[in-house]
């Protein structure tokens, strides 16, 4: 009896596979665009002068295999940044 009920499950399910199946979205473009001209600590802005680049190279890392030269854009338009500060982040407020 179990062998009757297997055998149709099995093949059912073999048959439901390609429904579930979505074609993976392509990525054509990464964007992004970061406003730091409101701080007020130089060394803060000197070190985050790189933030595009490194968002849009930490993106493409997790789009490995989907970047193609057809698809969507994404583009991400940060209007503020906030970074905390030492004492902030040590007490949890950040």
């Amino acid at each position: 009896m179990f062998r009757k009920a297997i055998a149709p499950a099995l093949l059912g399910a073999l048959l439901a596979v390609p429904a579930f199946a979505q074609d993976v979205p392509m990525v054509r473009s990464i964007d992004v665009e970061t406003s730091l001209s409101d701080l007020n600590n130089a060394e803060a802005a000197a070190y985050w002068q790189t933030l595009d680049a490194d968002l849009e190279a930490g993106i493409a890392a997790q789009l490995i295999g989907r970047l193609g030269d057809e698809g969507m854009d994404i583009k991400i338009d940060m209007s503020e940044v906030e970074l905390a500060n030492y004492f902030e982040a040590a007490v949890g407020s950040a």
